[in-house]
């Protein structure tokens, strides 16, 4: 890529000089040409890259909106690799920015999530069974050694009572089934039509509404 902008800012440089200076035989008037050509090809490299950027975004928050709306069966079929990226997308959505740890030597991290001055080591268990202390275990010492502050397991399944109890002693958060897609707040269930809650007059039987609108006969 970095040759293909080269290639092009020497033509959009070279181009006016050799045109120029054969049309008026004057270096400089070829030398002034080449300068503007040369800052045309910038600007529209600029361009470029700034929409190639913005489909890459765009491209990378569908993605994101397809896995952050997946259903418990999907994912309980999913690949370990795309379990990492179902959680990375939920992370994302909810407006962290998310670097995935080398798939050798990751020291028990799989994602790095960073949000102001937060940083979290967050490790993914696609799994057929209860996770166990090895996942905490690895996630917090692994915590360290990427300069991390906070800890979590995320899973499809549950946590074993010795992992909830080495969880609590270490402060690593565990994101078992039951909140697996609320536990970052980005993806919401939508409530399709909801109802307006109804006033307490409306609320009450129909006989009970007739007796408190009748007047009081008995002064």
């Amino acid at each position: 890529m970095e040759k293909i902008l080269g290639s092009l800012l020497l033509v959009g440089f070279a181009l006016p000089w050799y045109f120029t200076q054969r049309a008026t035989g004057s270096v400089l008037a070829g030398f002034s040409a080449a300068l503007g050509g040369l800052l045309v090809s910038v600007l529209i490299l600029l361009w470029l890259s700034a929409q190639r950027d913005r489909y890459r975004a765009e491209r990378q928050r569908r993605r994101d909106l397809e896995y952050v709306t997946s259903g418990m069966a999907a994912i309980d079929q999913m690949s370990g690799t795309d379990f990492e990226e179902f959680v990375a997308a939920q992370l994302r959505t909810a407006g962290w920015s998310v670097i995935r740890t080398a798939a050798s030597g990751d020291y028990g991290v799989d994602l790095i999530a960073k949000k102001d001055d937060t940083r979290m080591a967050v490790q993914c268990k696609r799994l057929a069974k209860a996770v166990g202390i090895a996942a905490v275990q690895q996630v917090v010492s692994g915590a360290l050694h990427h300069g991390c502050d906070q800890t979590v397991v995320v899973t499809n399944r549950g946590f074993t009572r010795a992992a909830h109890q080495l969880a609590a002693t270490h402060h690593c958060r565990l994101v078992a089934r039951a909140e697996l897609q609320t536990w970052t707040g980005a993806a919401p269930i939508p409530v399709a039509n909801p109802r307006p809650p109804e006033p307490a007059d409306r609320a009450r039987p129909p006989r009970e509404r007739r007796r408190r609108l009748q007047p009081d006969l008995e002064a």
